[in-house]
């Protein structure tokens, strides 16, 4: 597979000028274990400016999650450091594939590889590393969870939150033809315990007409 020279993310939100966010090729290297001290993710993208929209409209988190992104020839990568002032009360039960539900804690990212805000590939991980995958239908404000697409993860509960790593095989993307790609991407936390928390990398307004719209 050719490589691709560079892969942008476009932020765009209806009443903001959209502004790019740039990910450059993997620098370093990368191991799938839960720790996200290797090389490749201190040179990664890196993103931490969470909302809640959930409970609240768009607010400050009750707790502060990071992200990470970065790709190479093959893989499409992601991480997460979910800190937790409790990770006692991390609910993370040892479950099947796509049975991840929303009385768990979980990671998920949703790529609109096509960037026409019609669809959505969606990977999911839990605390324990199992995986859950869908695709958003925009149109239709639905999950299809009948495609199994090969990705890879990693998780690891510490003593500060929780960690999450993802490898997604560029061949289980499907997009356009081009050196630089332009993709939809929303980033986002599941965080239950007095309610249902939940933290995304981009405004979701409340009463809103359409999710893949507001992706970054």
């Amino acid at each position: 597979m050719r490589c691709l020279a560079v892969l942008l993310l476009l932020f765009y939100t209806p009443w903001l000028y959209a502004a790019d966010l740039t990910i450059k090729k993997l620098e370093g290297s990368i191991v799938l274990d839960g720790d996200l001290s290797d090389s490749g993710w201190q040179h990664a993208l890196k993103v931490e400016d969470f909302v809640e929209f959930a409970k609240t409209d768009n607010t400050t988190p009750p707790v502060h999650t990071t992200a990470w992104l970065a790709y190479d020839d093959r893989y499409f990568y992601v991480a997460y450091q979910n800190d937790d002032p409790n990770p006692s009360a991390i609910r993370a039960p040892f479950v099947d594939r796509d049975q991840i539900g929303a009385d768990q804690d979980f990671d998920t990212i949703l790529l609109d590889t096509q960037h026409d805000r019609r669809s959505a590939l969606e990977f999911k991980i839990n605390p324990r590393g199992v995986q859950a995958d869908d695709i958003y239908n925009e149109s239709t404000d639905s999950y299809d969870t009948a495609p199994d697409f090969y990705y890879e993860t990693a998780a690891r509960i510490t003593s500060q939150g929780w960690t999450a790593e993802m490898r997604i095989p560029l061949s289980s993307l499907h997009y356009r033809e081009a050196d630089i790609q332009s993709w939809g991407v929303i980033l986002v936390r599941n965080y239950p315990r007095d309610f249902r928390y939940v933290m995304a990398s981009n405004r979701v307004p409340k009463g809103r007409s359409c999710y893949l719209c507001h992706a970054s």
